[in-house]
């Protein structure tokens, strides 16, 4: 007896409709890190200096003739952070790189990229992300630098408002005291 099978024409030689491009789902924004001035750090312990203006004074007038007086200027304040080490690899086989694939030309340098996107989202959850104090580090324990919450200083970071509720009149008093303290919010 003679046994026969089916041919199915969505499966055997035919070919896969497959996108040959990659969707990235994770959320890959890093506002804080990309919006902060990039500098060189040339120790592990950064230093840069800090100064600030008096406050407005919209009262202020002379008298013809009237003497200058002189006022104090402030000090320089010279702040510090910590430098911290982010470290991702990558490592594929010579056989992954060499084979043909859906939407990677390269496997290591998708993979590369790949852990790029995840050191800027890395950099951006220790910036932002948490309240963390500069850590120095030793040869047994690892360096962290202060979260920007702790390089705020606390005369500008209280906002309230009614009930604690976040509304417009507490953002815009929030923006108005870091404004007056040298600040530039723009970015919330």
């Amino acid at each position: 007896m003679a046994t026969f099978t089916t041919y199915d024409k969505t499966a055997g030689n035919l070919r896969r409709s497959v996108e040959d491009t990659i969707m990235q789902i994770s959320p890959e924004d890093t506002p804080a890190f990309s919006a902060a001035k990039k500098t060189v750090a040339e120790a592990t312990l950064h230093e840069f200096q800090q100064d600030s203006l008096v406050a407005a004074n919209a009262d202020n007038a002379s008298v013809q003739g009237a003497a200058a007086t002189f006022t104090n200027p402030t000090d320089v304040e010279v702040r510090s952070n910590r430098t911290q080490i982010f470290q991702k690899t990558a490592q594929v086989s010579g056989t992954l790189q060499a084979v043909k694939q859906y939407g990677i030309a390269q496997q290591l340098g998708y993979d590369i990229a790949q852990r790029g996107r995840e050191l800027k989202r890395d950099i951006e959850a220790a910036m932002v992300g948490r309240d963390q104090a500069a850590v120095t580090g030793s040869t047994s324990t690892a360096a962290k630098m202060a979260s920007v919450i702790n390089q705020i200083d606390v005369s500008v970071t209280t906002a309230t408002a009614a009930g604690g509720a976040l509304t417009e009149a507490a953002i815009l008093s929030a923006h108005e005291k870091t404004f007056t303290k040298g600040g530039d919010p723009s970015i919330l």
